[in-house]
């Protein structure tokens, strides 16, 4: 038996993590620990150096990733614990891991992973080992006997309800966290089929959520708690999938008189349906920001490729019911999808200006170039159609995968490509305003994080570009974007 108690857990840097925000996975995983009597130490890798740890002090180190660069970084740690502890566990889990355990459990720097959501395999995994007793039977795993491979059935999904609302904030270091869009989760999910999206696999196009009154305690206690006057609910896919909780907690919040702003994500085709005096009741509760995904201008694409369960109908009557609201408008678009014509393109350039004549509030987030996504419909469709090959190895996702970049499109000749990943990235800047003064820069880039002149600038002058370009449907010779590119990935406000 192993008399160890303590645990390290482990959020790697992303590319460009300028200004991390508060990585709830680790949040619900160490309250999840510290509620089984475990001891709980946090390493946000964009905040410390881990060069110093021990890892014998721990019964076994977790390490949370997302696909792409957070898995390079997790490694580096990884590769320390052996080099100084090889007997020391090391778990990995978050959605990579949970897409395509097998192939990370081929990496010598893995032992076990953690398949979909954490918190009760965790638990039942910290117990096992702190027991010293086999763990082959436990739930929601995958890991390595005697050479080979094994993964074990999921686990159930379980209530959110039962969550404290007192989570362990004091493991982590709050004032280095941005903290002035506060984030909650009140959702997990979603019921939805979009062939692009990893939820389909991960929570099985289950929707569950925290009640209307706990989210409104919840709210109470952060802001309480952290003086935090915004929340945001964008750690979560789908805020909206049910209305009448919506409407109880947005009456909570005015009932407590609780003065907060909020943003969530929304689909066009729950916005389209709301009637005029549920909007007001999100103006009034605080609701002043809301983000879309459109995806596509082409109805083709829309029905046949991405399943999106939405119509551009939908996207232009939610523009002109937004347009004399005070809720800010966020939409987000895709080029490179599978069948993709310049027609199709077409249709969606014509679709953005439109929805900017409609509403010139609105923020029209880029263009992003498709990236296939392991254990997604469109993923799974390039793999068969169009002989796509994905990275052979869990450390090649980590060094070659990057979302929103070329990834070894086959599906598409190179000059398409190299035209959208052009629009791609011009589209990052406001390109569609019909005029942007350099004093504008600094509302638009983030306030203070980006209020010198260097940021100013090349914004600016980038902005001016990106405005000609799209104004004439130029997108060809992009010289300033080849040097842009080469910076992109460390500036995080411009992808």
């Amino acid at each position: 038996m192993k008399t160890n108690n303590r645990i390290l857990l482990v959020y790697p840097s992303p590319l460009g993590a300028k200004f991390p925000e508060l990585p709830l996975p680790l949040l619900y995983l160490s309250y999840a620990l510290k509620k089984s009597n475990f001891e709980v130490d946090i390493l946000d890798m964009r905040l410390n150096k881990y060069t110093s740890i021990d890892p014998h002090k721990y019964l076994f180190v977790g390490i949370s990733t997302m696909t792409g660069p957070m898995i390079i970084e997790g490694l580096k740690i990884a590769r320390l614990v052996k080099e100084k502890a090889k007997d020391i566990p090391i778990v990995w889990g978050g959605v990579h891991p949970s897409l395509l355990p097998e192939q990370t459990l081929q990496h010598p720097y893995v032992d076990i992973v953690v398949k979909g959501e954490g918190e009760a395999t965790i638990q039942e995994l910290a117990h096992t080992l702190a027991a010293g007793k086999e763990i082959f039977d436990i739930k929601g795993i995958g890991y390595k006997r005697d050479g080979n491979i094994f993964v074990n059935q999921d686990r159930e999904f379980i209530d959110l309800n039962d969550i404290d609302i007192a989570l362990p904030y004091e493991l982590f270091p709050m004032k280095q966290y941005v903290i002035d869009h506060f984030p909650i989760h009140t959702s997990r999910g979603c019921p939805y089929r979009c062939g692009f999206c990893y939820n389909l696999s991960f929570n099985k196009r289950k929707w569950r959520c925290k009640n209307a009154a706990r989210v409104v305690h919840e709210i109470e206690y952060v802001t309480g708690r952290f003086g935090v006057n915004h929340i945001t609910f964008t750690w979560e896919d789908e805020f909206f999938i049910d209305t009448e909780r919506v409407r109880q907690i947005c009456d909570g919040l005015l009932k407590r008189n609780i003065k907060i702003t909020w943003d969530a994500f929304c689909r066009f085709n729950h916005f389209y349906k709301f009637e005029e005096d549920f909007v007001k009741l999100l103006e009034r509760s605080g609701c002043s920001c809301l983000s879309f995904g459109a995806e596509s201008g082409s109805t083709r694409i829309l029905d046949e490729i991405v399943k999106k369960d939405i119509t551009v109908e939908h996207i232009i009557k939610t523009t002109e019911k937004l347009k004399n609201t005070n809720i800010r408008q966020i939409v987000s678009f895709i080029s490179g999808l599978p069948t993709e014509t310049e027609d199709d393109m077409k249709k969606t350039y014509d679709l953005m200006d439109k929805l900017y004549a409609i509403n010139t509030k609105i923020y029209l987030n880029g263009i992003y170039l498709y990236t296939p996504y392991p254990g997604t419909p469109l993923f799974n469709l390039v793999r068969q159609r169009y002989n796509y090959k994905m990275p052979d190895s869990f450390e090649k996702w980590g060094s070659t995968f990057k979302i929103y970049r070329d990834v070894g499109i086959t599906w598409h000749p190179k000059k398409y490509i190299n035209k959208y990943k052009t629009i791609s990235i011009l589209t990052r800047f406001p390109f569609y305003l019909k005029s942007f003064k350099f004093s504008d820069v600094k509302k638009v880039v983030g306030g203070q994080r980006f209020a010198t002149f260097p940021y100013n600038a090349i914004y600016y002058f980038f902005t001016m570009l990106a405005r000609w370009r799209w104004k004439h449907k130029q997108f060809g010779f992009p010289f300033e974007w080849m040097v842009l590119e080469k910076i992109i990935d460390k500036i995080r406000g411009f992808v």
